[in-house]
């Protein structure tokens, strides 16, 4: 196996808007640079593939589609077999998502930087050996959906803290870790997931959140040539607060406590990969946009017409009505048929499973009951837009993800959808 990691600094220029708040939020500043971070594979017998990660809240599929297009160009890797991936940081890339402010000029350069990303880890590949483990980190994440004591499903509750009965759900603790060394047994990089919302900062600078963190930990341990890519877990339903007990870590803290973790899973608990066959599938599975309902459309318009005195007091970002009325304007002409992008990577006995969306943990929990191995990394947000895939009785609730506007539109059955999908696609390469 030939292995190759490169990271290229895609910091944007101070002003631009940042998305993720459904609302403008301007950089003033650079608390952390952001950067692409590009994972090549080769196995000597003509099977490769790459992953690519950006400090972006999400991606688009022309966006995604552009950059695999002129990385093929460059390294002959063929598209299917590249990943590119947002890591869902807050705080990124001006990429025009969740009614921000697209900055055109910039995004086309970042189609080819990121591009350049790959390629030039390609041009990089070495001699490598692959170690994997698996660590456990409970205290830094939480379940951000909660149960009130009038029966109430809402997300984020902030003021009506004194009002919760229970979360909703539980977390996912799983570090996997992925770890590649040279032949001269120097760290090159590591790949590893986390189930934790990537929105810990705050203010209008820039950063990668607490992956910027873990990255600096990584690079004081084993030398700047280490890079560490780090693939959002499935965390539609947890972040970083804790409503009941009042904890809130800043992201330097999350980042140190995590690197904690994963530099010990790579130290003192990893075992070599077994086998150093290369395999990487592609698979578009259809799916359905979900619409609003001619009651819901004029609920929204008569919301939206003094939406100070008719909100409904659980929603969490005083937007649901105009987001939704927004969302149906968007999408009245077009056809409700999606093509969901799902990849599986398999380096040895190790699984990576790749998806998009911003998905509820139930759903890792079952693609890594379900699966054909032991070893594995699932990653969401990949190689398309982004909804949020919510379990499904929490449709009819005031959950803050199941509210219908551009950041949760897929059909309710998606998550189950997508399950199946994934474990149908493990099962044809086992």
């Amino acid at each position: 196996m030939r292995a190759a990691f490169y990271e290229k600094e895609i910091t944007p220029p101070i002003g631009s808007d940042i998305p993720g708040y459904y609302k403008n939020r301007y950089t003033v500043g650079v608390k952390d640079k952001l950067y692409a971070k590009a994972a090549v594979f080769e196995d000597g017998s003509g099977n490769i593939a790459a992953l690519l990660v950006l400090d972006a809240v999400c991606v688009t599929r022309a966006f995604c589609e552009a950059i695999k297009t002129r990385a093929e160009a460059f390294t002959g890797i063929p598209t299917k077999k590249i990943a590119v991936i947002a890591n869902h940081t807050h705080y990124g890339i001006p990429g025009g998502d969740l009614r921000s402010e697209r900055d055109e000029e910039f995004m086309s350069l970042m189609e080819r930087l990121c591009a350049d990303t790959i390629t030039l880890a390609w041009q990089r590949l070495e001699p490598c050996t692959l170690a994997y483990g698996i660590g456990q980190e409970s205290t830094t994440p939480f379940n951000r959906d909660y149960i009130l004591q009038d029966g109430a499903i809402v997300t984020n509750p902030g003021k009506f803290r004194d009002q919760i009965l229970r979360p909703y759900g539980d977390i996912d603790p799983d570090l996997p870790v992925l770890t590649v060394k040279n032949t001269q047994d120097g760290v090159m990089g590591a790949i590893f997931t986390f189930a934790l919302h990537e929105d810990t900062t705050g203010g209008l600078e820039y950063s990668g959140d607490y992956a910027s963190e873990i990255s600096y930990a990584l690079k004081e341990r084993y030398g700047q040539q280490a890079v560490s890519v780090y693939l959002p877990g499935y965390s539609g339903d947890i972040n970083h607060v804790d409503q009941l007990g009042g904890i809130r870590r800043t992201h330097r803290e999350i980042g140190r406590i995590i690197a904690g973790e994963l530099l010990r899973v790579m130290e003192e608990a990893s075992v070599p990969v077994e086998g150093k066959a290369l395999r990487m599938e592609y698979r578009e599975l259809p799916m359905e946009r979900r619409r609003a309902t001619s009651e819901q459309i004029a609920y929204a318009r008569w919301v939206a017409e003094d939406r100070k005195a008719r909100k409904d007091k659980y929603d969490m970002t005083g937007q649901n009505a105009p987001l939704l009325l927004e969302y149906e304007e968007a999408v009245r002409d077009g056809g409700n048929r999606v093509e969901v992008i799902i990849q599986i990577l398999k380096l040895g006995d190790v699984w990576i499973f790749i998806t998009p969306f911003e998905v509820y943990h139930k759903y890792g929990n079952d693609i890594k009951a379900g699966f054909p191995g032991e070893k594995w990394l699932i990653s969401e947000l990949a190689n398309m837009e982004s909804s949020y895939i919510p379990v499904p009785e929490l449709f009819d609730t005031a959950a803050y993800p199941a509210q219908l506007c551009y950041g949760s539109w897929m059909e309710v059955s998606a998550g189950q959808k997508l399950v199946e999908g994934v474990l149908r696609l493990a099962e044809e390469m086992k």
